[in-house]
C-alpha cells in the first residue's frame, strides 16, 4: 500500500475498505455482494442486534452496523493480543463512523464462555467458524453421540440468546471437494482441513434437533461470476471449487415447550 493510500482522507465505510485493501481486489464492492448473499434469506438487517461469531477483524459485523443493525457483538477469541493485528484492525473499523460508539463491539472470549448479556439476538452469523467452535467433536459429528450431543447443547445455548423469530447464518466448507478426493490441492482453497469440516445436511439436523426451523441451503457464488446464477451457485461447481454453502435458519417465533404449556392450559381450561 503506498504512502497516499495511508493517508486517504477515508468518509465511508466503503471508502476505508477500498483505501485499505482489505477485502481483496474487488473491494468494498465484493464485500458488500458477499453480505448481501449471505443474508439473502433473512428479511432484513435493518433494527437488529447481531452476533458475529468468530468475526475475525470485524468486517461484516461492520457491514451491519453500516446497513442499519442496531448494533452487533464481534465474537473472536483470538483477537485479544493477537499478533496478527487483529485488535488494532477492528478498533480503527469501529471508529471510522462516529454514530457507531457503542454499537461495534468486540468480545475475545470462546462461545463456551460467552455471557450473552448483550443479547437477546435478532441474528447470529458463523462464517467460516460453526466447525471451530469444537473441531474434536466437529470431525466426529457423523458417529459420535456424544460429539452431537456436544453441539447440540451449544446451538440451544445459542437458540436461548436470541429473540424469537432471530436469524441464524451458517457459512462454511462442506467436508468434499473434488480436487481433494483425487489427493490434489484444491487451487482455490488451499488451506482447508477438509476432515474438519461437515455437509449442510449434517448441520441442518443438529440445527433442527436444537429447535431451529430450516429455511435454506445455497451455495456459494463468486462475485466475478455473480451474472451466471445459478449456473455456477449449485453444490457441483462448489466442490470443484472451494465446497462452500450458506445456511439459514431461524428460531421459532414460539418456542415448542412454551407452545407445549400453553396448549395444555388451554385444553384445561
Amino acid at each position: 500500500m503506498s504512502e497516499n493510500q495511508n493517508t486517504l482522507p477515508l468518509t465511508t465505510f466503503a471508502e476505508y475498505v477500498d483505501g485499505h485493501r482489505l477485502y481483496g481486489r474487488f473491494g468494498y464492492k465484493a464485500l458488500d455482494f458477499r453480505c448481501r448473499y449471505l443474508f439473502a434469506d433473512v428479511d432484513s438487517v435493518d433494527g437488529k442486534t447481531m452476533l458475529d461469531i468468530g468475526g475475525g477483524t470485524g468486517l461484516f459485523s461492520a457491514w451491519a452496523v453500516a446497513n442499519g443493525a442496531r448494533c452487533a457483538t464481534n465474537l473472536e477469541p483470538e483477537i485479544d493480543g493477537s499478533s496478527n493485528g487483529m485488535l488494532e484492525r477492528f478498533r480503527t473499523t469501529a471508529a471510522v463512523d462516529k454514530s457507531w460508539a457503542g454499537r461495534l463491539v468486540a468480545c475475545d472470549k470462546p462461545l463456551q464462555a460467552y455471557d450473552f448479556k448483550a443479547g437477546p439476538f435478532d441474528l447470529v452469523l458463523s462464517n467460516a467458524s460453526i466447525n471451530h467452535l469444537d473441531e474434536d467433536c466437529c470431525i466426529h459429528l457423523r458417529d459420535s453421540t456424544a460429539a452431537r450431543t456436544t453441539y447440540v447443547n451449544l446451538l440451544t445455548r445459542l437458540k436461548d440468546a436470541m429473540a424469537p423469530g432471530g436469524w441464524f447464518v451458517v457459512s462454511d466448507a462442506e467436508n468434499v471437494n473434488y480436487w481433494n478426493r483425487l489427493g490434489l490441492t484444491p487451487p482455490f482453497a488451499k488451506s482447508i482441513e477438509w476432515h474438519k469440516h461437515q455437509e449442510p445436511d449434517v448441520w441442518a439436523r443438529l440445527f433442527e434437533e436444537a429447535g431451529f426451523e430450516r429455511v435454506s441451503v445455497r451455495w456459494h457464488l463468486y462475485y466475478p461470476l455473480r451474472f451466471l446464477g445459478r449456473l455456477c451457485a449449485n453444490r457441483f461447481f462448489a466442490r470443484m471449487t472451494s465446497s462452500l454453502f450458506v445456511a439459514t435458519f431461524r428460531k421459532p417465533c414460539v418456542d415448542a415447550s412454551s407452545a407445549l404449556v400453553q396448549n395444555r392450559s388451554k385444553h384445561a381450561a
